[in-house]
């Protein structure tokens, strides 16, 4: 494994000076001290990374199949209109990326939800309000840039990694349950809403579904244990003075972003994901439209869409 460059080094080393005395945070936080009678506030921040996945999943993917038909035989579209504006809202997403991770490790998770659901809630709003194609790609543009990938395994995950070391997969794929139950839940919820008050209320009942379950999660959210006095994994045996070097262990031996780019494994990485994505996507938007063109009901087809999203959730523990 390629060692850290200096300046990294560097940077681990003064944030373990920095973390030593702890200050209350500027919400009013006081330093969380580690005990065996207490729940490690890593878990409470898995809690929010299964919500947050879930509101993403619901309005970004889950319920594109929903919509469209509806949609396109309503405005006069063709499919690969309507469907190109998700697919633009991927690539828009793509370079939130580049920028998302700086800010989550100097700021933490917490702002970039706050605006991501905002953004989010408005533009869902628009959606249900607009009939211009241009409009319509626009808006999705906008909701991928700054919007519902503010809140996406994006920044959730990369928050969870900094609270958990030993326990990292775990995490990981106990906040990945989201992603699953917003293929559970949200293609038959929506289609019920939809198939009675139409599409463009079903936008609005999404935009407020955001702002009611990402912003208070928002304020849960925390950078890192080291900020709280508390090491990764909720070891309760490090001393406070020690968790900034626990934790300066635990990244010396990690890549930098520069170094990662350079190695294979990271590209057969982003492949893979990137392939895997791409057929879970399709899925999701041409299965309903494709179930009721061959004779089933939307609502049957919905019903299916839940049955495969549970068989994606009953994984998780095995994986």
């Amino acid at each position: 494994m390629v060692a850290p460059n200096r300046r990294r080094l560097r940077e681990l080393e003064a944030r373990a000076r920095r973390v030593a005395i702890v200050p209350p945070d500027r919400f009013g936080l006081q330093t969380m001290k580690p005990s065996m009678t207490r729940l490690y506030y890593g878990w409470w921040i898995v809690g929010g990374a299964i919500l947050c996945q879930f509101a993403f999943m619901s309005v970004s993917q889950a319920i594109v199949g929903v919509f469209m038909r509806p949609v396109i035989d309503d405005l006069g579209w063709k499919v690969w209109q309507f469907t190109l504006g998700s697919s633009l809202a991927v690539g828009a997403g793509a370079m939130t990326g580049i920028i998302a991770g700086n800010i989550v490790d100097s700021k933490g998770p917490r702002p970039l939800m706050l605006v991501g659901a905002v953004v989010s809630a408005a533009c869902l709003l628009l959606l249900g309000r607009q009939s211009s194609l241009v409009v319509f790609l626009s808006i999705y543009v906008a909701a991928g840039l700054v919007g519902w990938n503010l809140f996406s395994p994006l920044v959730v995950n990369a928050t969870l990694s900094k609270w958990f070391i030993r326990r990292r997969g775990w995490a990981l794929a106990i906040g990945s349950i989201g992603i699953s139950m917003a293929g559970l839940i949200a293609p038959f919820v929506m289609t019920t809403i939809v198939d009675s008050y139409g599409w463009r209320t079903g936008y609005s009942v999404l935009a407020g579904f955001v702002l009611i379950t990402v912003i208070p999660i928002a304020f849960v959210m925390r950078r890192t244990p080291e900020d709280y006095g508390l090491s990764p994994d909720g070891d309760a045996e490090v001393s406070s003075s020690n968790v900034g070097a626990v934790s300066v262990a635990a990244e010396a031996r990690s890549f930098t972003r520069a170094e990662a780019v350079r190695t294979r494994g990271f590209w057969l990485l982003v492949v893979g994901f990137g392939l895997n994505q791409t057929a879970l996507t399709s899925v999701l938007v041409h299965a309903i439209p494709f179930a009721t063109d061959v004779g089933f009901s939307r609502s049957m087809a919905a019903t299916a869409l839940a049955v495969n999203g549970f068989g994606n959730l009953a994984s998780k523990v095995v994986w």
